[in-house]
């Protein structure tokens, strides 16, 4: 079965800051060498307190396509 591996997080709409949610999401993929995703990405996060919504939908929308793609294609 093919796996996909996503991340939400970053607050900041920074490079920085997605580079350091990859960053920990590798890490924590690496704990568990066996598994070998077919797709890793990483989204906006959201702040309900500060009024942050990194959320871009349509880059969430496209991923989960072509993950689809790949499961029905199986």
């Amino acid at each position: 079965m093919p796996m996909f591996a996503f991340a939400m997080g970053p607050r900041r709409n920074e490079q920085h800051a997605f580079e350091k949610a990859r960053h920990e999401l590798d890490r924590a993929l690496a704990k568990v060498p066996e598994i070998t995703p077919k797709s890793v990405a990483v989204f906006g996060g959201v702040d309900h307190d500060k009024g942050v919504d990194l959320r871009d939908w349509e880059s969430i929308r496209n991923w989960a396509n072509d993950v689809a793609e790949v499961v029905q294609a199986r």
